[in-house]
């Protein structure tokens, strides 16, 4: 799995240098498909430099946790090391999430039909609260973005 991530990085950083090319520039096709690479990496690296960095932290913790210190800087380095651990779950979680391969169809777009069918009046009630909620889903969803 961190073979794949940091390959995932190196591609990142890769497309990043590409991407202030002024011949990559110049060319809005090759641009374009270089900046979907880009950004469809992009939360998978960010995700994995905090996955790196938080094992640095529990490692950091661990080392202090070896040493002879004082009681309270002990309690503080422990509670630290308990919450990078912490932390460091979640974002395996996430990251097992993020590498999952996407489907072809994610980018495109989707036509849907409500109709009340069978049912009579009920069936109507029901589809306007159903076109209701989509809509209102889609509406949260476009200013999100």
């Amino acid at each position: 799995m961190f073979d794949k991530l940091q390959a995932a990085e190196d591609r990142y950083e890769e497309i990043s240098h590409k991407l202030s090319d002024p011949d990559v520039i110049n060319n809005q096709d090759e641009y374009k498909k270089y900046m979907k690479e880009y950004s469809d990496l992009e939360e998978i690296v960010q995700k994995y430099r905090e996955y790196t960095k938080v094992t640095k932290e529990i490692e950091e913790a661990r080392e202090l946790l070896d040493q002879t210190l004082d009681k309270d800087f002990r309690e503080m380095v422990q509670q630290e090391f308990q919450e990078a651990q912490e932390k460091l779950e979640v974002i395996k979680r996430q990251l097992k999430i993020l590498i999952v391969p996407k489907d072809p169809n994610d980018d495109k777009n989707v036509i849907v039909e409500i109709r009340g069918g069978a049912g009579g009046e009920e069936a109507a009630l029901f589809a306007g609260v159903l076109f209701r909620a989509m809509t209102k889903y889609d509406r949260k969803k476009t200013l999100e973005v």
